[in-house]
């Protein structure tokens, strides 16, 4: 949801899979399991929740919901994307993985498109560039994504392409 302030909210992906790996556990340590797993989820989210409303009041975002995605691995490793977009007319589409913002690494660039003109093989430059350093945390990512995009313009010259505009009345 886009939305200009940055408030952000999420919610605890649900506990059934530790339930079930902690079946196999002893009765004392099958609850030692889940609460600790489950805390772990807690900080997990507090800490990307956070993350998600520094990156919104900087950048234009969308953020999807996790529990809706696509994108599922099981035992809780469901990605979330993510989606900035850049006044370069660059749409960002990065993958948080459920590790996100605790694990160098948990942060990546799916895909960058641009928009009005940008060749695809500077932009797959820049994604493998940017993706090379793990990352944590998403604004971490997009403000080295900038500061690249900006390089490239000055020290490789690359032309940005500018944002058309309608044609005025003369008078």
């Amino acid at each position: 949801e886009v939305s200009t302030t940055s408030t952000v909210s999420m919610n605890i992906l649900p506990l059934d899979d530790l339930v079930a790996l902690s079946s196999n556990l002893g009765s004392l340590h099958d609850l030692r399991f889940v609460l600790r797993e489950t805390m772990a989820r807690i900080r997990s989210t507090t800490s990307r929740v956070d993350e998600l409303a520094k990156l919104r009041i900087k950048y234009l975002t969308k953020i999807t919901n996790p529990e809706k995605n696509k994108i599922k691995y099981g035992y809780g490793g469901e990605d979330q994307e993510v989606i900035c977009s850049l006044k370069c007319q660059i749409s960002v589409w990065m993958r948080l993985t459920a590790d996100c913002p605790l694990l160098d690494g948990s942060v990546y660039i799916h895909k960058l498109i641009g928009l009005g003109g940008w060749n695809q093989e500077c932009l797959e430059k820049m994604k493998k560039k940017i993706n090379l350093k793990k990352w944590r945390r998403p604004i971490q990512l997009m403000d080295a994504l900038v500061e690249e995009i900006e390089r490239v313009v000055n020290e490789d010259g690359v032309n940005i392409p500018r944002t058309p505009t309608l044609p005025m009345k003369k008078s």
